[in-house]
């Protein structure tokens, strides 16, 4: 899993800011958030949050019953994700990959 933003990179929305200004005073948020409206927050996340966010909500879904993994699979996504997080490679796009895939095969 990606490494998690500090605290002061997560809550940028304006409405966190303005807490965020306020640290020796305690706030409560008394009306919950719709769907919509937390993921109108989640959107103004710088994205590096917005990543780290999604990676945390992807994990909680339950993959495994439907698409069973090997355990050798496992740990090969796993060694992927964290070369990937130490910036020892770099993602392509799904259409570049598949070009030079193609190329490749020419």
């Amino acid at each position: 899993m990606g490494v998690a933003p500090s605290s002061h990179q997560v809550f940028r929305s304006e409405a966190f800011s303005r807490l965020a200004a306020a640290p020796d005073r305690c706030y409560y948020l008394t009306m919950p958030l719709t769907l919509t409206e937390l993921a109108e927050e989640a959107m103004a996340l710088p994205c590096e949050s917005r990543a780290y966010l999604a990676e945390r909500l992807l994990e909680t879904l339950d993959f495994e019953e439907d698409f069973p993994v090997s355990d050798v699979w496992l740990k090969e996504i796993s060694k992927r994700c964290q070369e990937l997080d130490m910036g020892k490679v770099q993602s392509l796009p799904a259409e570049s990959a598949i070009a030079e895939l193609r190329q490749s095969l020419a």
